[in-house]
């Protein structure tokens, strides 16, 4: 589709060396989901992309695979695979994955800015829109305010996959905080 493939990177070193002996670190869960998973570090990810890497990452972590390893060993493995289902779980959901990724770039998204970024208006459009939600009994017109905040979300998703690839920070910083209320 109109994604690229973002797993170019995709780094299983097979010359003896596994994921499970090397790539994924304590300090990768801190710092970089992108490299966990060994993906190019973009917004733009093909989620099928992504959920292959998973998997093939955790059949590495399995713990049958490591079934004669010590304790520690196994204990390692299990902390490893729990790097790697965090990490996935930041990268497949577009909100949380814009948010580590604008903390990579060096900014980040705290709540005490959030309102700031998307402006008193937007606030109440959104609290406007929560209201007649909940005061809708009518399905048809639920279904349409779920298509309206559907078409919302997408244009909020396109701008902010822009922004990211405009490398428009600011913007994209904005996007990730409206994100957060569709």
């Amino acid at each position: 589709g109109q994604h690229q493939s973002t797993f170019n990177s995709y780094k299983f070193v097979r010359s003896g060396s596994t994921i499970a002996d090397n790539q994924v670190t304590e300090t990768n869960l801190n710092s970089d989901c992108f490299h966990v998973l060994g993906v190019k570090r973009t917004f733009s990810i093909d989620q099928n992309d992504l959920k292959n890497v998973y998997k093939s990452l955790m059949g590495e972590l399995h713990p049958d695979k490591h079934a004669n390893k010590s304790a520690n060993e196994r204990d390692e493995m299990t902390e490893k695979a729990s790097i790697v289902v965090n990490a996935y779980q930041i990268l497949s959901d577009s909100n949380a994955r814009a948010i580590h990724l604008l903390e990579l770039l060096g900014t980040s998204l705290d709540e005490d800015t959030t309102g700031e970024l998307v402006g008193q208006e937007f606030l109440m459009d959104i609290m406007e829109c929560r209201d007649k939600i909940e005061r809708t009994d009518d399905n048809d017109k639920l279904q349409n305010l779920l298509k309206e905040n559907s078409d919302h979300m997408n244009q909020t998703y396109l701008q902010l996959e822009k922004s990211f690839n405009e490398k428009d920070l600011d913007k994209a910083k904005k996007m990730t905080a409206l994100m957060q209320y569709w």
